[in-house]
């Protein structure tokens, strides 16, 4: 098989089309570069640019439309009048925690018994024979999966077995040989409208609350249906963009609205977790990724999924700042074990002569807890299809796989035998993952390179850096970063702003000394402000010394933890000398 060189690949800059003046002229109530942004993503006219910058979450479309959905208000509807008991079984991970959280929320409001279960690492992001045990022993006859289930079809099928509906809030693909559950709401299915197609787990679960209430099913006390609808919006938004699904369609809405309920902080356990990330103001997309989102997913490294859960629900601030700090040093040490088990992932890479155009790496010493996290870190610097595996207590592979847009995973793991050859498998065609025996190994990794050396080719393995727009150095500025602020909230499909600059002079390199950045100072070489960007700590730009001449890409952000009037920063994407 070809191979390249063992170094990461240095991406090719690539400006996208730019505009006409004519096109400029048809959305000229914007300033020119907000309108080159707005024609990029497609928006070339007055009105669906103003729909796009003005999402509404009052004009949401209807989840009744979803395959199975009416009959799930159905079955629900029916529980409540025969008093039955209701299980919710959640993913370990953010999505799967704030599902459950909102289905909690609503089923407490309703009067409904119930009882909702976060699964161990062990588990896995499946439906377990565990979680049915726990079902039953509860009493229920219900049981709504979120965030997962249409892969967990044995365990469905015993859940059936013990008298259980079993109702999925799902949002991952769907295999060819589905659960025979009650109910099967997936955004995934064929046909579902656009304004609902990208909706992630948490997401689902709203859009079945949703659906419920105009079906008349609310508690009683309620008056205003969007207003009580609207505060699980904080739940919604943090795992919409946790969860780096697009922000296209009803999902803008969502996260647009959910962001001034996180910022409202009337759910106490948020009020915790902002308090030891030490937000102060506004929060922003970046706060809730970087600082919100990870302190969730650290819980479960502690060994328990419920303690995020919890956190989210408690009632009291004393038990919420005594959860808020537990998780928050479990999310310290994640940083620093990440940290090492990253620099033990690339030390192995790169003492091998080349790289392969599929990077298969694991070790058994590697807590599964981290395989996401090792296969993100590791396909952003090597632009490669990666799968990360360790060793399960009970003796099989586990693993976590991240790709390139050329390589779909799931498709990837169907053709290399799927069910017949994974005890378990699924995900997105980006990121996915799965479960296969030890002594499958080498076969694993002989079928996977010969179907990425059939189906790549060098291109897709050559990194690209879009670029919006083109400017000097004079141009930059937080008055250009206002101009951006229209378009957010940012996120997959409606990306950041992407600058390239030219001719800048490096002022000074500062190296990262704390947390994941560092920052370096530079000036125009033809006269302008001087700018500050940052970068993650291993980027190549700190190898830079003071008087070199770089070009570079940036993306504009608001500091981490700063309100919004506070001078935006540069995130540098990458740098070269001139």
């Amino acid at each position: 098989m070809r191979r390249l060189h063992p170094q990461a690949p240095k991406p090719r800059w690539i400006l996208k089309p730019q505009p006409s003046a004519a096109a400029l002229r048809v959305l000229g109530n914007y300033p020119p570069q907000l309108a080159t942004l707005l024609w990029q993503r497609g928006l070339k006219t007055q009105k669906t640019a103003s729909v796009f910058l003005n999402p509404d979450f009052t004009q949401r479309a209807d989840p009744r439309v979803l395959k199975d959905m009416e009959k799930a208000v159905e079955r629900l509807a029916r529980a409540q009048k025969h008093h039955e008991r209701v299980f919710v079984a959640g993913d370990l991970d953010h999505d799967g925690i704030c599902g459950a959280v909102l289905l909690s929320g609503f089923f407490k409001d309703m009067g409904l018994a119930h009882e909702a279960y976060m699964p161990s690492e062990e588990e896995g992001h499946e439906l377990s024979y565990v979680a049915v045990e726990r079902a039953e022993k509860f009493g229920a006859t219900l049981l709504i999966t979120v965030d997962f289930g249409v892969s967990s079809k044995s365990a469905i099928a015993w859940a059936r077995r013990k008298g259980m509906d079993v109702i999925i809030l799902d949002h991952h693909m769907l295999p060819q040989d589905l659960p025979e559950a009650y109910a099967i709401i997936d955004p995934r299915y064929l046909g579902t409208p656009t304004p609902l197609s990208y909706l992630c787990g948490a997401g689902v679960a709203f859009a079945f609350v949703d659906a419920c209430a105009r079906g008349g099913i609310l508690p009683q006390k309620i008056r205003d249906q969007n207003s009580y609808l609207r505060s699980f919006l904080d739940l919604v938004a943090m795992a919409t963009i946790g969860d780096l699904v697009p922000l296209q369609g009803d999902n803008r809405s969502f996260v647009r609205e959910g962001l001034t309920v996180l910022g409202e902080r009337k759910r106490i356990g948020v009020a915790a977790l902002c308090g030891i990330a030490r937000l102060k103001e506004v929060v922003g997309e970046d706060d809730v990724a970087f600082l919100l989102v990870p302190p969730l997913n650290a819980a479960r490294r502690l060994g328990n999924a419920s303690l995020a859960y919890d956190l989210l629900r408690v009632r009291t601030v004393k038990s919420a700042e005594k959860l808020a700090r537990s998780i928050g040093r479990a999310n310290a040490a994640r940083q620093t074990a990440a940290k090492r088990f990253i620099k033990e992932a690339m030390e192995k890479i790169e003492r091998e002569n080349e790289i392969p155009w599929v990077i298969i790496i694991g070790d058994a010493s590697w807590p599964m807890s981290y395989l996401s996290i090792l296969a993100s870190r590791i396909k952003d610097r090597y632009h490669r299809p990666v799968f990360v595996w360790s060793r399960h207590p009970e003796g099989f592979l586990r693993m976590s796989s991240r790709s390139i847009p050329a390589f779909d995973l799931v498709d990837a793991m169907q053709k290399c035998g799927g069910g017949d050859f994974f005890k378990k498998y699924g995900g997105h065609p980006q990121a996915a993952g799965g479960d296969f025996e030890a002594n499958k190994f080498v076969e694993f990794e002989r079928r996977m390179i010969a179907h990425a050396k059939t189906l790549l080719s060098p291109e897709n393995l050559m990194p690209t850096i879009e670029i919006d727009l083109e400017l000097k150095g004079h141009e930059l500025g937080p008055e250009l970063s206002k101009s951006f602020e229209p378009l957010a909230p940012f996120g997959k499909e409606n990306p950041r702003p992407r600058v390239a600059v030219r001719q800048l002079r490096v002022i000074s390199v500062g190296k990262p000394t704390k947390g994941w950045f560092g920052k370096i100072s530079v000036v125009p070489e033809n006269g302008g402000r001087l700018i500050t960007v940052f970068a993650e700590q291993d980027h190549p730009a700190f190898n830079f010394r003071q008087g070199d001449i770089i070009d570079m890409v940036i993306e504009y952000s608001r500091l981490f933890g700063m309100s919004a009037d506070k001078t935006a920063l540069a995130i540098l994407v990458d740098a070269h000398l001139h």
